[in-house]
């Protein structure tokens, strides 16, 4: 079988496709804007479990974030989403875990315990390899409901009563503990969900109570962004499988005006729990296409990172230099947001600079993304002279190494 650009190659969608034949890729390009796991039988694995291992680390110099000892240390956040069961990725984090229901609990949620969205947000966000803020604590509440009514909405009272909880969770926690950053990725507002009154009320609570929810849809400040292949770190826009990058200047202009940041969203790696022949275990997908539900945490875990360094700022203040930190299109700046952080908060320098290298900071982004592109030209030459996958930049790379 050989997948179209940005088909869905995951193991058990292949299965329910009766597809048992083995995955042939032959461009770098085609493989990277993939869906697909640990499961997909790819006739030759090698490459595809590269890329999806490289998918793990956190893009926009995140890495280069996490040597100087940011990684949100010391800092709690929040999720509200489809339930989870422990993963290795994640599982060291979480340091509460409660489930919620409307009184009509999904038969899935009943039978398999877990979700592919919960894990995958976990993970975006504390995950030890994958997320942005690995060292943060994650009180997570799930929703085990199922859809209701003709228009299969979901319930928004759900998400109010998960969030009231971790409300009363963070006036248990010491002024230095306070859980300031909730993500949500989805929009309980918004006509896919009844009760959407209820949900604005807890938001408005959750605001009273110096927490700021980071959620998707008209209420939300975050945008999906997609990154670069070639680079890895530039963050695009329009995703390459969009219609609506034809209408670019005019959605930009909109975005613009809504102050909306664009975060990373597409080729990353997520950790996923799997249930094969009764089992349920462990399991990783790369994410060709992405979505918002993956910027979500992503900005809470560079929110935390801010957190971290900044404790004597609000939630609010460290939301402000967010948005003010972004590049002049709006696209998500983590450097420049660590940078005016540190300016604005009155913390000592042994909190701002963790590992001491206050005089070295100013130029590891630079030469971060320089170790980046080398590295990406490096695998790029690799996974070519193993598989013989010929990518765009192969001639230059071979000219260079």
């Amino acid at each position: 079988m050989r997948p179209k650009p940005f088909e869905d190659c995951r193991g058990f969608i292949l299965k329910r496709n009766r597809i048992d034949g083995p995955v042939e890729v032959d461009d770098l390009d085609l493989l990277q804007s993939l869906d697909y796991d640990t499961n997909t039988p790819f006739k030759h694995k090698g490459v595809p479990m590269q890329v999806l291992e490289d998918a793990k680390v956190p893009p926009m110099g995140i890495d280069e974030l996490h040597k100087q000892g940011l990684t949100g240390k010391g800092v709690n956040v929040a999720i509200i989403d489809q339930p989870i069961l422990p993963h290795a990725e994640y599982a060291e984090q979480i340091a509460a875990y409660k489930t919620f229901d409307a009184g009509h609990i999904s038969e899935f949620y009943n039978k398999f315990s877990s979700s592919y969205h919960g894990p995958a947000v976990a993970s975006l966000l504390v995950g030890k390899n994958i997320g942005v803020a690995p060292d943060a604590k994650l009180y997570f509440a799930g929703d085990t409901s199922s859809r209701v009514g003709e228009k299969l909405q979901a319930d928004a009272k759900v998400f109010a009563n998960a969030l009231l909880w971790i409300i009363e969770e963070n006036k248990k926690l010491s002024e230095k503990d306070k859980i300031k950053f909730v993500s949500v990725s989805a929009t309980p507002e918004s006509k896919l969900f009844i009760n959407g009154k209820s949900w604005e009320k807890a938001v408005e609570l959750a605001e009273q109570n110096g927490i700021v929810v980071v959620q998707c849809g008209k209420k939300g400040f975050v945008n999906a962004g997609y990154i670069d292949r070639k680079t890895h770190d530039f963050v695009k826009r329009w995703p390459d499988w969009s219609p609506l990058k034809r209408k670019t200047s005019v959605l930009k202009e909109k975005l613009l005006r809504e102050k909306k940041v664009s975060v990373p969203t597409s080729y990353r790696t997520i950790a996923t729990k799997e249930t094969h022949d009764g089992k349920t275990e462990d399991g990783y997908t790369y994410c060709g296409k992405g979505g918002l539900s993956w910027g979500i945490p992503y900005a809470v875990g560079l929110l935390a990172i801010g957190q971290q360094i900044a404790p004597d700022l609000t939630a609010k203040q460290l939301k402000d230099i967010f948005i003010a930190s972004a590049t002049k299109d709006m696209v998500v700046d983590p450097q420049n947001f660590v940078k005016m952080v540190r300016e604005k908060s009155k913390a000592p320098d042994s909190v701002k600079y963790p590992k001491g290298e206050k005089d070295k900071t100013e130029n590891s982004a630079v030469k971060g993304k320089t170790d980046r592109q080398r590295d990406k030209a490096k695998m790029a030459t690799s996974l070519t002279e193993q598989t013989k996958i010929p990518t765009t930049n192969a001639k230059t790379t071979e000219k260079t190494k």
